[in-house]
C-alpha cells in the first residue's frame, strides 16, 4: 500500500472512525469541497465570536449595531 498524502489519511481515518469506509471517488469529492470551501471554513473557525449576542434575533431586518 503506497503512502497516502495527509488530507487523505485524515478524511479515510475519520470516516471510518464513524463506521464509514469511503472509496476514492469520496476522497476526491471531499478534497475538491475543501479546496472550494477550505480556507472560509478555517477564517471562521479562527474568528473570534465571543462578542454580543442579539437576544432579539430577527431574521427579517438587517442586524443592530452593538
Amino acid at each position: 500500500m503506497e503512502a497516502a498524502d495527509p488530507f487523505e489519511q485524515f478524511v479515510r481515518t475519520g470516516l471510518e472512525r464513524l463506521g464509514f469506509t469511503p472509496d476514492d471517488v469520496d476522497v476526491a469529492v471531499l478534497r475538491a469541497t475543501d479546496s472550494v470551501y477550505g480556507g472560509q471554513i478555517e477564517a471562521l473557525m479562527d474568528a473570534d465570536l465571543d462578542g454580543d449576542v442579539e437576544l432579539d434575533l430577527d431574521l427579517s431586518r438587517e442586524p443592530r449595531p452593538s
